[in-house]
């Protein structure tokens, strides 16, 4: 699925493609994780509240892919879509 979107003389092309059924969002289920994502995430936690909560996630982001697992974030450092890689 895509979006196409003209805002003046520029066009902006978004790719909405959607997960596949066995891509589960892990944040939605830290039962899943092992300790040492779990403890990034609480590294993570601690980081964003007291600063810079892009920078932290983006800090989490490089850590967790040495780990084999990746994870989006917004620029409000947001987390989502994390996923395991090595079982894709």
């Amino acid at each position: 699925m895509g979006l196409t979107l003209q805002l003046s003389d520029h066009i902006l092309r978004v790719n909405l493609g959607q997960r596949g059924n066995d891509m589960t969002d892990l944040l939605d289920n830290p039962e899943q994780l092992p300790q040492r994502v779990l403890d990034l995430l609480d590294q993570f936690e601690r980081e964003s509240e007291s600063g810079d909560s892009y920078a932290a996630a983006r800090r989490l982001s490089q850590a967790l892919a040495r780990l084999g697992y990746s994870v989006d974030y917004g620029l409000d450092g947001v987390l989502y879509d994390l996923v395991d890689t090595n079982s894709e």
